[in-house]
């Protein structure tokens, strides 16, 4: 029982540092970031923007999600803009953009912030939101329409 015990602890002592290594998000050699692809004539490019929060989480929802923490998501949204104006420096262009989740729609005003910054970056002609109809309210239709939103 007490081998058992070790031996557990052990593969999961190694499974979690094998993790981390595998996960550590570092630049590429040189510190070199992506550059975005030569533009092709006639091309355009989409955007797609994950919003993980949820209010609860659906049993039914495979896609990546967590229940909503106030801390938490204000630290994502500050990162998400953060790195939306590093791939913008780089030169990357989109003139559609998609925000899926979890539920986009669960901060509005964090989400109503992206969204304007997405505009501000490229030359966003579509942008679609993925929402819940819990969330149709007057107020949240009115930031949706503001930024620009023409799907839902």
């Amino acid at each position: 029982m007490v081998a058992s015990t070790l031996i557990d602890a052990f593969i999961r002592w190694y499974m979690r540092r094998q993790v981390r290594r595998v996960l550590r998000l570092a630049s590429p050699a040189g510190g070199a970031m992506l550059k975005p692809p030569s533009p092709a004539a006639g091309a355009s490019y989409l955007l797609y923007l994950h919003v993980p929060f949820c209010e609860a989480l659906c049993p039914y929802c495979s896609f990546n999600r967590v229940r909503l923490e106030q801390g938490l998501a204000a630290r994502y949204f500050q990162g998400l803009r953060s790195e939306m104006r590093t791939y913008a420096a780089l030169g990357y262009r989109f003139d559609a953009a998609y925000v899926g989740g979890g539920t986009p729609t669960v901060l509005p005003a964090e989400l109503g912030s992206v969204l304007r910054l997405a505009r501000e970056l490229w030359p966003i002609r579509s942008l679609s939101v993925e929402t819940n109809p819990n969330h149709l309210t007057p107020e949240i239709l009115a930031l949706l329409a503001d930024c620009g939103v023409d799907r839902l």
